[in-house]
């Protein structure tokens, strides 16, 4: 059984390898638009999320291109999130250790 660290870390390299696909194609405006050709299981998965939040767009059927705009706006809420929790976590250590302090 894989982990929820394992399986994220598969989904972020599928979610990298379709990306560049797209870049290394081109294929980053509506004129440049391809197949994105055989996907295994986990970028299919990955594709249909970039689809749903318009990361990828399609042009004609079965033609698609990547939206670098896109991209990086997700990327900076993934950003903002991580950070969010990051400080929240920093938040309950202190809380913690505040509590082991004044409680002696």
């Amino acid at each position: 059984m894989m982990t929820t660290v394992a399986r994220n870390a598969k989904t972020a390299q599928a979610r990298d390898r379709l990306v560049e696909r797209f870049r290394s194609a081109g294929a980053t405006s509506y004129h440049a638009a391809i197949a994105p050709g055989p996907l295994d299981r986990t970028e299919q998965t990955m594709f249909d999320v970039l689809k749903r939040i318009d990361v990828l767009r399609e042009t004609s059927p079965g033609k698609w291109y990547l939206r670098e705009d896109a991209l990086r706006d997700m990327r900076s809420r993934e950003m903002r999130i991580t950070v969010v929790f990051m400080a929240l976590v920093a938040a309950g250590v202190l809380a913690g250790v505040l509590m082991a302090y004044l409680g002696r």
